[in-house]
């Protein structure tokens, strides 16, 4: 069995080698864990495993603190790509007051090497989903890469730094309110992720 699509949209193959099955006796309460192996589309030689047994299967046998959350695009140790949604939000706008919200779209961000880019979208999020510019002027958005200007960036780029990375960029003050000028950038959000800025 080959998994083309991932039950994110993180853009992997994967392919079932071994399957670990829970049952429960409804009548006496017992639980049960039992590994199969997987081979040509069945399920082959049961074997119960035990608590320890189960534990031993972690990669490396170590608690991991990163929370893949739903809107998750793509993660390894050295990229990040998630999306948030549109809608209005507070904004930080030179000679202005930070009482205004302002109507955003969709963006997915992306975090690589240090550095933040954002893009926007429509619709639901999937690989082959076009981009376009986000409502930032030039001076705040280069590109699809955030601006330097007033942003503190945080240090780390583990799954746990990600609401800093968004404050960073939310809360930045920018030099124009923004305005809705849809350009298309011509990457999808596949090639988004995988494209070397």
């Amino acid at each position: 069995m080959l998994r083309e699509k991932s039950l994110t949209t993180i853009p992997f193959e994967f392919e079932c080698k071994k399957a670990l099955l829970f049952y429960r006796n409804g009548k006496t309460g017992q639980n049960l864990a039992v590994m199969f192996k997987h081979k040509n589309g069945r399920l082959k030689n049961p074997q119960p495993y035990n608590g320890n047994q189960i534990k031993n299967l972690i990669p490396g046998n170590a608690v991991t603190t990163d929370v893949y959350l739903p809107n998750t695009l793509y993660y390894s140790e050295d990229k990040m790509v998630w999306w948030v949604k549109g809608g209005m939000r507070y904004l930080d706008i030179v000679d202005k007051p930070r009482d205004k919200k302002y109507k955003l779209p969709r963006m997915v961000l992306k975090v690589e090497r240090g550095r933040l880019y954002v893009a926007a979208f429509k619709g639901e999020p999937s690989g082959d989903t076009e981009l376009f510019t986000t409502p930032f002027r030039g001076i705040d958005v280069h590109g699809n890469t955030m601006g330097a200007c007033h942003v503190v960036k945080p240090r780390g780029q583990r799954m746990s730094d990600r609401d800093e990375w968004e404050n960073a960029f939310f809360m930045s003050r920018f030099n124009q309110e923004p305005k809705h000028k849809e350009k298309d950038i011509n990457l999808t959000i596949d090639e988004f992720i995988w494209h070397t800025q």
